[in-house]
């Protein structure tokens, strides 16, 4: 799965309450300003109790069952979704990494590390916690 691929289906997934021009305008945009699907979460498209961030996103990757879970790098040249192996055993192995996409089997969660590590996430999210009706 490349990462247009990967996008799409995450965008289904984890932002299903969030109308299409907002996507479009805030999560898609390229160009000279560049949006990220992560600003899903920094933007407050979703209700921040629906998701974790810093510390505590950090502490539940580092807890959560990675068994069949992915990742993708999106600065990479050709990016499409890996098997998570031994090396991402611990949200400080992906700290090599300006900016990291997991997601766990099925898209039952997602772990975004960003590039504004600073500023904006790491992020943690449930599939159950965004798709409450």
């Amino acid at each position: 799965m490349d990462l247009e691929e990967f996008t799409k289906k995450w965008i289904e997934v984890f932002a299903v309450n969030v109308p299409k021009r907002d996507i479009k305008n805030r999560l898609l945009t390229t160009g000279r300003i560049q949006n990220y699907i992560w600003h899903l979460f920094s933007y407050g498209f979703i209700p921040e109790d629906s998701y974790l961030s810093g510390d505590e996103a950090r502490k539940a990757f580092d807890e959560v069952d990675k068994a069949g879970a992915s990742y993708i790098v999106p600065f990479e040249r050709k990016a499409h979704l890996k098997d998570i192996t031994h090396e991402f055993s611990s949200s400080a192995d992906a700290e090599k990494y300006t900016e990291i996409y997991f997601i766990g089997k099925n898209y039952k969660w997602t772990y975004i590390k960003t590039h504004e590590t600073e500023q904006c996430g790491p992020y943690f999210c449930y599939k159950k916690s965004v798709n409450k009706k």
